[in-house]
């Protein structure tokens, strides 16, 4: 029913009347007094809202590949009432642009987005606890994305071919990256991995042809095979002091990746105890996380204008010791 030649597709995108969907687009059923959508149109249109009640009772649940390969669809509205969505939902909705998973959803299950070609963004409620092998692959103009506090661990290939995706957040939460979980993400800059990932899978990184700054914030995880294939020639490891050994120290190499100081960017002074960022290298791309102590020292300041022109940053973290931001300190950061 779903896999709808081309032809077939294109004869009722000419044909149907173009209005949204709606409930009669639906297929469900009731269990124990509570719906699960179990199947969609798959010459649905445009904007859905699931709603939050069908025949006086909630909608708890969206089945496995309940809306799979409803091409057609832009938006899709999930209730709050939703606590669980099944593996594959949305695979193949190859239109799809906006959806927010609601905050009782506990996981992302296998390939639930897999395919999903023009979705841009998505919200991660807190409530996520893991993301699923192929999550995500192949949503290839997801550009960004937040993972919440509480995910332990993300899935074999969950980000494979997103190749627009430049920046991601990984909370300390994450304790694990699955095999070629990020592989193959040609846009991604650079990464910032916590001191709670103990171990990458293989090939995790492989073929992020655009990646050069890997930033580690604990001592070395254990890596699989092939973790940084393709990865450029100059990218580097930044790593914090205190862990440079295990790296086997500064200006030495790790798995292919040039060790150099997490700081090697910045310039600072310190006063009375307390570090002021006064400047940053132009050149630096990607992620910065600034620390929140430098040579044991709060970073309570950043200076004016201290990353003016660093025009290929794409995210800053600021510690939550910093207590003053200078005039024009991200000026131009375009």
């Amino acid at each position: 029913m779903k896999h709808l030649t081309g032809f077939l597709a294109l004869f009722l995108f000419a044909v149907l009347p173009l209005s949204a969907a709606d409930l009669s687009d639906l297929t469900w059923t009731t269990t124990d007094g509570e719906v699960t959508i179990t199947d969609c149109d798959p010459a649905a249109f445009w904007e859905l809202v699931i709603p939050d009640t069908i025949e006086g009772n909630p909608v708890t649940r969206i089945g496995s590949e309940a809306f799979s390969y409803c091409r057609n669809l832009t938006s899709i509205t999930i209730p709050d009432s939703v606590t669980s969505i099944g593996d594959g939902a949305f695979q193949g909705c190859h239109t799809l642009a906006r959806i927010t998973i609601p905050d009782g959803v506990t996981s992302i299950r296998e390939r639930v987005f897999e395919g999903c070609y023009l979705l841009t963004s998505i919200t991660i409620p807190d409530s996520i606890a893991s993301i699923g092998q192929y999550a995500f692959q192949g949503c290839r103009n997801l550009a960004s994305i937040a993972i919440p506090d509480n995910v332990a661990s993300i899935g074999d290939f969950a980000f494979r071919f997103c190749r627009d995706l430049m920046s991601i957040t990984i909370p300390d939460s994450v304790t694990s990256f699955g095999e070629g979980a990020f592989i193959d993400c040609t846009s991604l800059t650079s990464i910032t991995i916590p001191d709670s990932v103990a171990s990458i899978g293989d090939e995790a990184l492989s073929g992020c042809t655009a990646l050069t700054r890997i930033t580690l914030l604990g001592a070395a995880p254990t890596l699989g095979w092939d973790v940084f294939l393709n990865v450029p020639n100059r990218a580097k490891a930044y790593v914090r002091d205190e862990f440079a050994e295990s790296f086997g120290g500064f200006g030495n190499t790790w798995k292919g990746l040039v060790v150099v100081s997490e700081l090697s960017d910045l310039t600072y002074i310190t006063t009375d105890g307390e570090v002021t960022i006064t400047d940053c290298d132009e050149a630096v791309a990607g992620e910065l996380v600034i620390p929140d102590t430098i040579e044991g020292n709060p970073v309570s300041g950043i200076g004016e204008e201290a990353f003016r022109n660093c025009r290929n940053l794409t995210s800053i973290t600021i510690p939550d010791s910093v207590t003053s931001i200078g005039e024009a300190a991200f000026r131009e950061c375009t």
